[in-house]
């Protein structure tokens, strides 16, 4: 009898265990999931790795052991809802119940996107629909900050997220544009404050960096618009190749272009932020933007926001993010959670430098000069008077206008692609590394920057035609 309790105990903790195949490396890592591929120099491996799923190929060579198991289902599923927190369940949820989550420190290292996937889970699983998020941050890894705005887009229709700004900068401003209210403390600093460290991280590496604040901001200003929000502003804390300035017009509403107008007054000007630069905003200015003050205690967002019964439901939000920092902080020395950082990071990164090529590419398809139509002096007058009508074939002024402005702006977005391409041809070159799959096949990259240099010096060299 006891052998047979004991046969069964060590069934069901081989089954508690059982991760389908596992793969261990020499170097201390593990890979958990299905083989599809082997041969006799690599094993390629369908796994999750950080949350996400990948195939990741290791050679033959860095492997020390291969066992073989069913995947388990569900495996490949995210994470499961957390349970309720110790509110008794006879007890009903307050109207309007919030939960509190800090994120206080740096986007990647105190800030973990883990900690806010189980706040956001817990409350949809519990019917908690406010989320207040408490910025404390002077900014971090910018691909961190991409998770977490990611994580809220994904959750934006069935949560809502309050923003309380006591400290925003650097890549912080991000995941606070896409808050559905703000409000600001005394004393705060909104925006980029950081620069890229091209120094350190390398002309290739700045350029990768440039293409994802891009993005990033493009995405931030589609998903914005799509609620009926500008989006601008955060696109110029992100993204230093914008242009804007804000201003009060004689009317008393804040207007907001590329330029400030000539005839605008100084004590109207809220701010100007040239190309080349990431805007920044002092408390004064976020006012004036129209971010209203607060500060107190969340609960009391209830009443600014007329929300009755704005009651927050446990302190699970902040217990999440405690946890995963502490999770994170243990994980720093561990070759599993390094290996599975770097993998996370590569594959965000290629994911908006892919969406930044084929966003340039369609642009300069739309401004192709060459699709543009144009007059030529002959089809516009006659000289009359008997001489005839002119055989000129130069293009009218405004002809040649057309066609230098289509070309700026294909060439714009040409010189936009050949950076994407560049970017993506570093990372895939990491990715292989990593043993994860490239993006586009060997020496396909080199080609496409080639095509796209090509096609950018024809534009140049065509720029100031006069005819066709």
């Amino acid at each position: 009898m006891l052998n047979r309790i004991l046969f069964v105990c060590v069934l069901l903790a081989f089954a508690a265990c059982a991760m389908g195949d596992t793969i261990r490396l020499a170097d201390g890592r593990t890979l958990q999931g299905r083989i599809v591929a082997r041969t006799s120099e690599s094993v390629t491996i369908d796994a999750m790795v950080g949350g996400a799923r990948a195939r990741i190929t290791v050679q033959s060579a860095e492997i020390s052991e291969i066992d073989e198991g069913d995947v388990p289902d569900g495996f490949f599923d995210g994470p499961k809802p957390s349970k309720k927190s110790d509110r008794a369940d006879a007890e009903e949820l307050p109207g309007n119940a919030y939960l509190e989550v800090p994120l206080a420190g740096s986007f990647g290292r105190e800030i973990q996107v883990k900690g806010l996937a189980r706040v956001f889970r817990y409350a949809e699983h519990n019917g908690i629909q406010h989320i207040v998020l408490v910025f404390d941050s002077a900014g971090g890894e910018i691909s961190a900050a991409g998770e977490v705005c990611d994580l809220m887009r994904r959750y934006r229709e069935r949560l809502l997220f309050h923003g309380i700004l006591r400290d925003c900068r650097g890549v912080a401003i991000a995941p606070a544009a896409l808050c559905h209210s703000l409000s600001v403390v005394p004393g705060v600093i909104i925006g980029q404050t950081e620069g890229m460290d091209v120094a350190s991280a390398g002309v290739e590496g700045a350029e990768a960096e440039e293409v994802y604040r891009a993005e990033l901001g493009h995405q931030l200003v589609s998903v914005l618009r799509n609620y009926g929000r500008e989006g601008e502003v955060a696109q110029a804390m992100v993204d230093p190749a914008i242009q804007l300035a804000a201003w009060i017009d004689q009317s008393s509403s804040v207007r907001r272009g590329a330029y400030l107008p000539a005839d605008v007054s100084p004590e109207n000007i809220i701010f100007s932020c040239a190309s080349g630069e990431l805007l920044t905003l002092d408390h004064d200015q976020a006012v004036r933007m129209g971010i209203p003050t607060f500060n107190g205690d969340p609960a009391g967002l209830g009443e600014m926001l007329e929300l009755e019964g704005f009651e927050r439901e446990s302190t699970f939000g902040a217990d999440a993010m405690q946890e995963a920092s502490r999770d994170a902080r243990q994980r720093e020395a561990n070759a599993d959670a390094r290996f599975e950082a770097q993998v996370r990071t590569n594959m965000e990164k290629r994911e908006k430098a892919q969406r930044y090529l084929e966003r340039n590419v369609q642009r300069a398809a739309q401004w192709d000069p060459e699709q543009g139509e144009y007059e030529r002096y002959a089809s516009t007058f006659s000289w009359g008077w008997g001489w005839g009508t002119s055989s000129s074939t130069d293009w009218t002024r405004d002809s040649r206008n057309e066609w230098r402005n289509r070309t700026d702006t294909t060439m714009a977005a040409l010189s936009e692609a050949a950076k994407a391409a560049r970017s993506l041809q570093r990372l895939d070159r990491e990715a292989v590394k990593l043993g994860l799959e490239p993006s586009y096949a060997d020496g396909e990259l080199a080609w496409m920057i080639r095509d796209l240099a090509a096609k950018y010096d024809y534009l140049g060299r065509m720029r100031n035609r006069r005819a066709r």
